[in-house]
């Protein structure tokens, strides 16, 4: 499963490679504007990389605290189960 996310997201990465050099040798306007449409999409797509993996960090974060209570949970209650056949 998670090879083939790679596998989706180097393709995707490939083709937006091949179409900014198509569109850099294609483009009808001057080098000083695709300059800045490059830096402006640059900066965006920055941007959204950036709110993208803050927001699974925060989300694998929350899940692992709560793997962690589930785990702190599951030794208490053996504990409890232990401490009840010794008495």
């Amino acid at each position: 499963m998670a090879k083939d996310k790679s596998n989706r997201f180097l393709i995707a990465l490939g083709g937006f490679v091949a179409g900014t050099v198509a569109g850099f040798l294609f483009a009808p306007q001057s080098g000083r504007r695709t300059r800045s449409l490059v830096r402006d999409k640059s900066i965006k797509y920055s941007h959204d990389i950036a709110d993208f993996a803050g927001k699974k960090t925060r989300h694998t974060g929350n899940k692992l605290k709560g793997y962690a209570h589930e785990v702190r949970e599951a030794v208490s209650h053996k504990m409890r189960q232990q401490r009840a056949k010794v008495s």
